[in-house]
């Protein structure tokens, strides 16, 4: 029921029947609250009499007070920008009506009522609800830097006897114009806080763009600055003070290939002068799994010592359009690399690879391998142009990619001295398979389509599964074993029929295959034409008889061989 803002006067009836919720804030009820009557509404979730000057209560049950607690907390969340609120986490939680500890920045008594409300810098506007004056349990009440926040303290809240900490700092919460209320305040009895805001903060330093030498750099909301020296590098003004960024190389770099670092206004700070050198080649081993596959570069921030929990963002060229890099750390007291959390991002208008890091040394990209030692039942290769040649041989096995292991899985009834398939795929596209993903080939000597017209299956048709989703336009390489004047067909879903591709000739991982290239899920086979004949005839369409036309095409066998003088049929 609600009858809130209604001007009533007169006390509260006690006949009233069982609901879910009364309302009777603001109004001018008077007397005293019927709580014996009102603890009789078993099926009550929020009670509100608050702004009701002349209504008193001496004392309410625990129950009956965790139903105000929780009108007054709808009230304030509802009138005073809740919904925008920074944390409003569980707040009119409708599942656990009065678990109001689980709701940000309240706490309860043993008893289950509110005992503190903490509530500074969430974004709460509007005038201040007198719902609080009727938090009988409230202890603690801090609603501070929410500057928007207006109105005046209810007056009643010096009725709290439990009240003893208060604090509406930088707000434009005034105190009422009530002298024993401002004796309450300034009593021994409560921490009153009314600290006045803080001034602006002046504007952060900017790098005086008119003394800039050599360097191209930004600067993101947070204050970070983004520094990228070009060609033998230069230097910046800083807070009116100079700070040399330089850049070596060594022969082979190219002049273009520009490192960057991002450092916090606080770092920069402390910077005297940034040094970089640029190679093309590490004196320590790779990471297992990886190979240098962009540069190598000694940096140094003189000046600089990080605290606990501050790093530097280290960036340098990525190994190649669309290829995976990372970028490791060399870390001269147990002399290995360890690898940073790595992200391609943009700085200064250029794509690199960065890392955030708390040393300084020499940092490095480095691309996944295979790894040799860790590879089992798979032959590999890699060409120029970084595809990987991948052969399983009899059942198949695993690489080791980098930091992740693929598996290639064979499966089939096809005679072992047939051959083995091949599948080659791009660095980009193996970059993109996950730790454990599986690489399936099905393999069998008669084909589930029928075979192109006048051609018949050589050896085994193959039906290759990435496990993963191709872009467009992608494409891997299938291979299988060749025949002398055999092509390989793909088989086109859509148009129902196989397809010649331009054939390849290849010689894959030591073996003489013919290849096509193929999507993430293909089905390919080697044909080659048919020789004529009654038997070869049978036996093309045997490849794709099935049921009683199988039959027939067995009778059609038995007869002609039996045309055939001295034929011996012990073997059929």
């Amino acid at each position: 029921m609600s009858l809130d803002n209604n001007q009533l006067s007169g006390g509260i009836p006690t006949n009233l029947n069982n609901m879910y919720w009364l309302f009777l804030h603001n109004n001018q009820l008077s007397g005293e609250i019927p709580t014996t009557n009102l603890d009789g509404l078993t099926n009550l979730q929020e009670l509100s009499f608050w702004g009701n000057s002349q209504l008193t209560w001496t004392s309410i049950s625990t129950e009956l007070g965790k139903r105000v607690d929780r009108a007054a907390l709808s009230s304030l969340y509802k009138g005073n920008n809740g919904e925008n609120w920074r944390n409003k986490e569980n707040w009119l939680d409708s599942t656990n009506l009065f678990s109001f500890s689980s709701w940000y920045g309240v706490m309860t008594n043993s008893d289950g009522r509110v005992s503190e409300l903490n509530l500074p810098s969430n974004g709460l506007t509007g005038e201040i609800t007198n719902a609080l004056e009727v938090m009988g349990g409230l202890e603690s009440l801090d609603l501070s830097y929410n500057r928007p926040l207006s109105g005046t303290l209810p007056v009643r809240l010096r009725n709290i006897a439990s009240l003893t900490s208060l604090d509406i700092s930088c707000t434009r919460v005034s105190v009422p114009d009530d002298m024993d209320f401002q004796d309450w305040l300034g009593g021994d009895g409560i921490d009153f806080r009314r600290q006045p805001c803080p001034p602006p903060s002046p504007p952060p330093p900017v790098i005086d763009e008119g003394e800039t030498e050599g360097v191209q750099h930004s600067e993101d909301a947070e204050n970070n600055f983004s520094l990228t020296p070009k060609g033998e590098g230069g230097s910046i003004v800083y807070r009116r003070r100079t700070i040399n960024i330089s850049v070596t190389r060594d022969p082979g770099v190219p002049s273009d290939a520009n490192p960057a670092v991002v450092v916090s206004q606080d770092i920069l700070d402390d910077v005297r002068s940034i040094t970089f050198h640029l190679s093309e080649d590490s004196p320590e081993n790779p990471p297992s799994g990886f190979r240098l596959g962009g540069l190598v570069a000694d940096i140094d921030l003189a000046g600089v010592t990080l605290s606990a929990g501050e790093t530097v963002t280290v960036c340098l060229p990525p190994a190649g359009d669309g290829e995976e890099s990372h970028i490791y750390h060399y870390d001269e007291v147990s002399e290995r690399w360890e690898r940073l959390e790595s992200e391609t991002k943009t700085v200064n208008d250029v794509q690199l690879v960065c890392g955030e890091t708390d040393a300084f040394s020499r940092f490095g990209v480095f691309i996944p391998v295979i790894d040799e030692e860790k590879t089992e039942g798979v032959q590999h290769s890699e060409d120029a142009e970084n595809n990987f040649s991948l052969t399983p041989v009899g059942v198949g096995g695993s690489i080791v990619y980098g930091d992740r292991t693929i598996y290639l899985s064979v499966t089939g009834d096809v005679d072992p001295s047939s051959g083995d398939p091949a599948v080659i795929v791009p660095r980009s596209i193996l970059d993109r398979f996950q730790d454990q993903e599986i690489i399936t080939f099905e393999l069998s000597e008669v084909s589930p389509q029928p075979p192109p017209p006048g051609l018949r299956l050589e050896g085994f048709v193959a039906e290759v599964d990435l496990g993963i989703t191709l872009g467009e336009g992608e494409t891997v390489v299938v291979c299988l074993p060749s025949a002398g004047g055999s092509d390989l067909y793909r088989y086109n879903d859509e148009g129902g029929e196989w397809e010649l591709p331009e054939p390849q000739l290849k010689t894959v991982n030591g073996e003489d295959v013919v290849c096509a290239e193929a999507g993430a899920v293909s089905l390919t086979g080697v044909f080659v034409e048919e020789t004529g004949g009654g038997c070869a005839v049978a036996a093309a369409e045997g490849e794709v008889a099935s049921g009683e036309r199988a039959a027939f095409n067995l009778l059609l066998i038995i007869s002609v061989l039996l045309l055939i003088p001295g034929r011996n049929l012990s073997r059929l």
